[in-house]
């Protein structure tokens, strides 16, 4: 039962990222976690 209820922590933790990145994605437009955090524009490569 411990193993069963593991996988579905880790199943619902996964998604629950991919929705916050797809999410994230769609509101910036950017993917870039560079571009996110407010790296002023010298220190970017």
């Amino acid at each position: 039962a411990l193993i069963l209820t593991a996988i579905v922590i880790a199943f619902a933790t996964t998604a629950f990222f991919l929705v916050l990145a797809f999410r994230t994605y769609k509101e910036l437009g950017i993917d870039n976690v560079e571009l996110m955090k407010g790296a002023p524009e010298d220190d970017r490569e």
